[in-house]
């Protein structure tokens, strides 16, 4: 089943992340920053939040680690800068996964599968359709 990616990220260099998360057979939309992520959270489905963390912006990564927890049942696949991982809240769930964002090219779509296959949230087939139509209408306006 295909499934709805939202990707956050304040790097111009998403793109390429973007790039591979769709290559790989995803719908991938990307968002920067907690206000947007709030909107598009409250209006659209998703099935999954790639996060990347950016090194050196500890407010805006509690302010988007915040948001998420406003989200329990949404698996998150959070990327961080540098080794260790930093201690946010997301940690300790099993819809949650931290990765070095320097391992996305090898393990990010593999931690992807593996958290679709536990998340809560996944989409029907039934509203399916639906849902691929109205994602597919959210990214054209976001590539305007």
């Amino acid at each position: 089943m295909e499934a709805n990616l939202l990707l956050v990220d304040e790097a111009r260099t998403g793109r390429s992340l973007q790039a591979l998360l769709e290559r790989s057979g995803y719908r991938c939309v990307r968002v920067r920053g907690p206000l947007k992520l709030r909107a598009f959270l409250a209006t659209e489905p998703v099935d999954l939040v790639v996060w990347r963390e950016r090194a050196g912006q500890p407010a805006l990564a509690q302010d988007l680690a915040a948001e998420l927890e406003r989200h329990p049942r949404l698996p998150v696949v959070h990327l961080y800068p540098d080794a260790p991982a930093p201690a946010h809240p997301l940690a300790g769930s099993p819809l949650r996964e931290s990765l070095p964002a320097a391992s996305a090219d090898t393990a990010l779509v593999p931690a992807i599968a593996k958290l679709l296959g536990k998340g809560q949230g996944s989409q029907s087939e039934a509203r399916l359709d639906k849902t691929e139509l109205a994602f597919r209408h959210v990214v054209s306006r976001l590539r305007q």
